[in-house]
This record gives structure tokens, sequence and C-alpha cells, in this order.
């Protein structure tokens, strides 16, 4: 209905191994809406096709973040400089299946 439901920042390696998702955020009303696998479904054909893994970086007090970064089939590798975030890592082929 042209309204702003959220927004998502990503990008992939210049080498295109990685695509790292850095920020996804949805307005309360578009969570759980089905917003994040249309999202998906969309971007995922127009990524090149020689990504081999998925990163992001997750708040470790953001359990509902974590969950879907897990559902996705990312696991824990690590934590930010700071340490109040988790990186995580996942294989881009899981992602391409699920949404692709």
């Amino acid at each position: 209905g042209g309204e702003l439901a959220g927004f998502f920042q990503y990008y992939v390696t210049a080498d295109h191994s990685v695509f790292m998702m850095e920020e996804i955020q949805f307005k309360e009303a578009y969570r759980e809406s089905g917003l994040f696998g249309e999202l998906y479904r969309f971007l995922i054909p127009k990524l090149p096709a020689d990504i081999v893994s998925v990163e992001a970086y997750a708040d470790k007090r953001n359990t509902k973040s974590l969950g879907v970064l897990g559902h996705l089939g990312l696991t824990v590798i690590g934590e930010n400089k700071n340490g109040i975030s988790y990186h995580l890592h996942g294989n881009f082929a899981r992602l391409k299946e699920k949404y692709g």
C-alpha cells in the first residue's frame, strides 16, 4: 500500500564468496507477516550465483533475531570486537534452497 514496512541492508564481498546481512528491521505491524520470506524470494535470484556463505551479527540479547538466524541455518562462530553481538555463519545454498 505504499507504506514503508522496514529496511534491509546487506552487501556481497568483492570475491562473491559471502552474503553479509547487515541490518533487517520491520515495523511491528509487519513482523511475522511473511514479508521476510518475500524479501528473500525477491533478492536471492538477483545475487551472484557463486556466493558460498552467509554471515550476520546479532545482539546477544536479541533472542528473536538469533532464533530467525538459527532457523536460516546460521551458527555462532564468534563475537564482535566489543562482545555485544554474536558473529554467525551459514551455508548460502541453504538460503537458496529455502527461498530461491
